[in-house]
């Protein structure tokens, strides 16, 4: 679910960081499902999603979040400064329901 929508936005990102500011898009939206959302959360590992299980060896156990309606999901492509850290220095922000 989350692997189209993934290379999708990691296009776009490319995309954008190597052109001016002249030709670079404000920003791009893409409209989806809740399960999309998830399937883009866990393809992140969002360390939020599960609470851990002791029980097991494993990194993931019991399901405690679902996104809720109208959830937004945003990758903010952040140009750092140039001075501090060197030209073309990017971070990738990603922000759900306007939260880090």
């Amino acid at each position: 679910v989350a692997v189209p929508a993934l290379r999708e936005i990691e296009k776009q990102i490319q995309n954008s960081s190597h052109l001016c500011h002249k030709e670079r898009r404000p920003f791009t939206i893409y409209s989806c499902h809740d399960v999309t959302i998830l399937g883009l959360l866990y393809a992140m590992r969002a360390d939020f999603l599960v609470e851990p299980d002791t029980n097991t060896s494993k990194d993931w156990g019991q399901w405690r979040w679902w996104p809720g309606y109208a959830s937004t999901l945003a990758f903010e492509l952040v140009q750092l400064d140039e001075e501090k850290n060197g030209l073309g220095s990017h971070v990738l922000r990603v922000l759900l329901d306007r939260s880090p």
